[in-house]
């Protein structure tokens, strides 16, 4: 194989590498943050439905933040502004 084939290859799997590590990361990190504030919320059936009812929107718009650092304080507060509840207290 010639070098020409072999960048062609090296930069094909750098390319697909960067285009599905992002995917899995926020597929991984989306389960495990909708069961934290399920868990947060304790059984309270209110809750839970709000919580399902609002988290694709939240999570999205958090996940989709140019810091691309995960923040819970702002998904926590987008949770309970889109509810209409102080759902989660948040600590100042």
């Amino acid at each position: 194989m010639n070098k020409w084939a072999r960048g062609g290859i090296a930069v094909a799997v750098i390319v697909l590498v960067r285009i599905a590590f992002p995917t899995y990361s926020k597929g991984a990190m989306h389960s495990k943050v909708h069961d934290h504030f399920v868990g947060v919320c304790a059984g309270d059936a209110n809750c839970v439905t709000s919580v399902d009812a609002n988290f694709e929107a939240c999570f999205d718009g958090e996940w989709s933040r140019e810091s691309k650092e995960f923040d819970a304080t702002n998904m926590a507060t987008c949770l309970n502004e889109k509810s209409g509840q102080e759902l989660f207290t948040l600590k100042k």
